[in-house]
């Protein structure tokens, strides 16, 4: 299942990666050729933006929900998953979604994950089939 992308995160993102690109060029213009330390702190948020907004994903298999976003990748098993709130944002914590207002994923004891699926109904309905004792909390939208 693809993430839902929210067009103004879109703009943030577009326009961090643009002002990023930006300084790297200006400072290529105006330094002597050669490539230094700071020239990586430049580009490694461009490089982690563009991972994040384009490598984000989740699938459901074998009873697992498989998730990457960036860097962030793993598994959770789907009969260890407790309850889902919906229609909320997780500000921190493990959140591998670029759109507010999503899935908050609790899991086993005290873990939790932020997932924002396309097609929110479709996620959970999928979720409830393989552990239909997963209690679902609707938030609305606000």
């Amino acid at each position: 299942m693809n993430p839902k992308k929210i067009f103004f995160s879109g703009l943030v993102y577009l326009g961090l990666i643009v002002l990023m690109l930006a300084i790297f060029i200006v400072k290529i213009l105006n330094s002597p050729p050669g490539f230094e330390f700071r020239d990586l702190v430049i580009l490694a948020p461009v490089v982690l933006l563009t991972w994040f907004w384009f490598g984000t994903s989740y699938s459901i298999k074998n009873e697992f929900i498989h998730y990457k976003s960036g860097f962030i990748f793993g598994k959770i098993s789907i009969q260890s998953i407790i309850k889902i709130e919906k229609n909320r944002t997780l500000w921190i914590g493990l959140r591998s979604a670029p759109a507010a207002k999503g899935l908050i994923i609790k899991y086993e004891k005290f873990s939790e994950i932020y997932f924002s699926p396309v097609d929110k109904e479709k996620f959970v309905g999928l979720l409830q089939t393989v552990n239909p004792v997963i209690e679902v909390k609707d938030f609305g939208e606000i």
